[in-house]
């Protein structure tokens, strides 16, 4: 290499040197002009919701929040942007539930609430510090939301996970609606208790919470719609898309059954109603009588593992034996028992046909939406490999029907639907031809409630299927 060669390498090394520093000074200018945004969905009755911001600037594509869920931490340059908040129908059309103008401030977090009835809702921006520690701290910074319907002033207390109420420290208090300011807290796994202010009874209780990084945290607490006793459930929300939610750890738990066991020459005794036994025979069943295509009432329990044992009425011949349920605190369940066969050839080449009594286990919706509406299909046909099920508005055809589902034999689907009047269609496919298995109207409304859609063979119908629509949640 000649000294011309040299001069003109170290040339283009000392001006790409030169440039990484003017990049680098140009980032730090513009890092110290950007601020965030963070979506949060406390409208219980709402549908996903869809955020997009929009400036001369910039547009940003439309992040999903379902409900109790946040849409994470968003970055983006300071200025005047209009937010849209919709959620979209089945045509994938989206429908506006408000519309307006917020402004990004530098090193701030527009915490933004969607709170209220999803058709009138309160918007509420709630700006906040960004305030992340330094790793070397070793601390995190935790600030709290109070969105549930007490209005008496709160008061959160947190132990160490080896610690009782008793070693509790009080965090703040902090009213209905109110945002509290950031507190540091040294890295550790914790306990939180909620108590109203001034009084010592604990209203809720979380399991022990591992905080390993020095993150910056808002706990939203907000009303409890399930079966345990706390009128409370913490969502706690970050920087991250990820919000996990915490119900009080000593919270009873609930569960329904439902028969959906067909009579069979196989089943023998079987005359369509059994008693339950709950962790065990006992002298009297814990439900008693439950007739085929019925649910049970809830029975509550506290959380935990559990077996379900089936006899006849009123007598402790168990047909079906150890059937696990698992109970979280706070959890609603619905258990669906049902018949399958199996058909094995013996040695002789004879066909062996078996009965076998299954359960299946789902979780049970405690929020009825207005716009739209959870359904979960059950599929307790086993005459085909899969059935397809069609819910066809007034518009259209099941060739053209926007929402539809296909189940395998015990398998189950969650759909949601929007208002409207449906035709739902139960198809089966035998012998390269399409059967119409049953067929249902359903009209849906801002009064409904989310519902199971189960679909089991029926002797008494003219095509021997059914379809039996029932509510996720019953009461205790």
């Amino acid at each position: 290499m000649n000294l011309t060669t040299k001069h003109t390498s170290f040339i283009i090394i000392y001006l790409s040197l030169l440039m990484l520093t003017l990049l680098g000074c140009g980032s730090s200018k513009e890092s110290e002009k950007t601020g965030y945004i963070q979506f949060y969905n406390a409208s219980e009755n709402s549908p996903t919701l869809y955020l997009s911001l929009e400036n001369s600037i910039k547009k940003v594509t439309p992040f999903t929040v379902p409900y109790s869920k946040s849409s994470g931490r968003y970055e983006s340059l300071e200025g005047i942007y209009d937010l849209d908040l919709s959620w979209k129908d089945d045509d994938g059309q989206f429908h506006s539930v408000y519309q307006g103008k917020i402004t990004i401030v530098p090193k701030q977090i527009q915490f933004l609430v969607i709170s209220g009835d999803i058709t009138s809702p309160t918007i509420t921006n709630y700006p906040n510090l960004e305030d992340n520690p330094d790793k070397e701290d070793k601390k995190f910074t935790l600030s709290l939301l109070n969105l549930s319907s007490i209005t008496q002033p709160l008061s959160l207390h947190y132990s160490k996970s080896n610690e009782s109420f008793n070693e509790a420290i009080l965090f703040r208090q902090f009213n209905a609606a109110e945002l509290s300011t950031n507190q540091h807290i040294e890295l550790d796994t914790y306990i939180f208790y909620i108590t109203l202010a001034d009084s010592n009874e604990v209203l809720f209780k979380s399991k022990a919470i591992k905080y390993a990084y020095t993150t910056q945290y808002i706990m939203v607490v907000r009303n409890n719609n399930g079966p345990g006793s706390s009128p409370f459930i913490i969502d706690q929300t970050s920087n991250s898309k990820i919000s996990t939610s915490f119900t009080h750890s000593n919270s009873i738990a609930q569960f329904q059954v439902y028969n959906g066991i067909q009579q069979d020459d196989l089943l023998i005794d079987y005359n369509g109603i059994f008693d339950l036994h709950f962790n065990g025979i006992k002298n009297s069943a814990d439900i008693s009588s439950l007739s085929s295509g019925y649910f049970s009432t809830p029975i509550t329990s506290n959380f935990g593992d559990y077996s379900i044992d089936l006899t006849h009425p009123n007598s402790q011949d168990i047909f079906a034996k150890n059937h696990l349920l698992t109970l979280g605190p706070n959890s609603d369940k619905s258990v669906f028992f049902y018949l399958s066969k199996t058909t094995k050839t013996n040695s002789d080449g004879d066909d062996i046909t078996s009965v076998h009594i299954n359960s299946l286990v789902n979780d049970n919706n405690n929020n009825d939406g207005k716009l739209k509406h959870q359904v979960q299909l059950i599929n307790l046909i086993n005459n085909f490999s899969a059935v397809r099920v069609y819910f066809v508005r007034n518009n259209e055809t099941i060739d053209t029907a926007a929402l539809s589902s296909s189940l395998s034999f015990a398998q189950s689907d969650t759909l949601s639907l929007l208002n409207n009047t449906y035709s739902v269609y139960v198809i089966g496919y035998k012998n390269n031809t399409d059967l119409i298995l049953a067929s249902a109207g359903i009209v849906v409304d801002e009064q409904s409630k989310n519902q199971y859609i189960i679909l089991e063979t029926d002797d008494l119908s003219a095509s021997g299927y059914k379809i039996t629509f029932l509510q996720q949640r019953i009461k205790s």
